[in-house]
Order: C-alpha cells, then structure tokens, then sequence
C-alpha cells in the first residue's frame, strides 16, 4: 500500500471510531477528581428533570438553566460518592441493598417502569442509577452524620472545594463551588 491509501485508511477508522463514539454517547461532559461524565448520562438526566418537571407541574426549567441544573446535579452525585468514601465505603452496598429492597417491595413492576417513564422519561434500570442510587446514598449519608451536622458540612466543604472539575459542555464552568454559564 502506499503512503496515500495509508493516510485514506487511517482517516476512515478516525472518523469511523468518532462516529461510534458520538453516536452511544461517549463523549465526556465534565470530570471530577478524574471520574468522567458522559454525554449519555447526561441526556438522560435533562431529560428526567424536564420530563419531572412537566408531570408535577413545576415551572418548567429550559435552555442554559436547565443544563447548568443537570450538570449541577450530576457533580453533586460525583461529590456524594467522594463523601461516602471518606465515610464509610460499606455505604455503597448498603445503599445498593436498600434500592434492591425498595423495588423489591413493589408489587408489580410493570406499574413500577410505567411510572418511572411517565414522571421521568428513564427505564428502570437508568431511574435506578441516575435517581434511587443517589438518595439512597444521601439519605445514609443524612443518616450517618445526624447527630454531627457541623462535621458533615465540613467534609462537604472539603470535599467540593477539594474537588479537581473540568466542564468540556460548552458554555459552562465550575467556579469552584457551582457550575455557571459563560
């Protein structure tokens, strides 16, 4: 083969790979102590707070507000999971436990998918990482520093402004304690 064709077919496996890449949502929104965020997770997070929104009747939130909303969101998730690890890593199967025992407890789970894409527009298995997991891990956070709330907002303190967050979204930066539009 010659230098030409070489060049040719390295372009076409390029463009091929970012295809794939942007076409399941692999691109990174933001990162946080080295944790990535993709494009995917975040489309469905917009999308079940729009979708929320709309079924409970609150004022719906648009355009850079509700980005920077979601983007928020999901660095308070990243956050949440750095305060459990300085806290008590046996949280992260204790609060898979009480997921799994929540659904669990639903009796039929047809109702249970039929509601979860009616308020959020999410499958189950997307409701239950993008929402469940995360108040399932706050509420034993709440619940581990009941007593010690002073000592919780500490950690969070330290752990928020601790935190290394790069914003790829354009528009959007981390001003080290929110995400704000350009």
């Amino acid at each position: 083969m010659t230098k030409k064709k070489y060049i040719t077919l390295a372009i076409i496996v390029a463009a091929v790979a970012v295809a794939l890449v942007l076409s399941y949502g692999l691109v990174p929104v933001f990162k946080v102590n080295g944790q990535s965020f993709t494009y995917a997770n975040f489309s469905k997070m917009k999308h079940a707070i729009r979708t929320f929104n709309a079924a409970s009747g609150k004022t719906p939130v648009n355009g850079p507000e509700l980005t920077a909303h979601t983007l928020m969101n999901l660095m308070e998730q990243t956050l949440l999971d750095e305060v459990l690890k300085k806290t008590d890593v046996a949280m992260y199967e204790k609060a898979d436990e009480l997921v799994a025992a929540a659904i669990a407890k639903n009796e039929n789970a047809a109702t249970l998918g039929e509601a979860v894409d009616k308020l959020y527009g999410l499958s189950t298995k997307d409701f239950k990482k993008l929402i469940l997991l995360p108040q399932a891990k706050k509420d034993l956070i709440l619940k581990h520093y009941e007593k010690d709330n002073d000592g919780l907002q500490k950690l969070w303190d330290e752990v928020r402004l601790g935190a290394k967050v790069k914003i790829y979204y354009p528009g959007f930066y981390w001003d080290g304690e929110l995400i704000k539009q350009k």
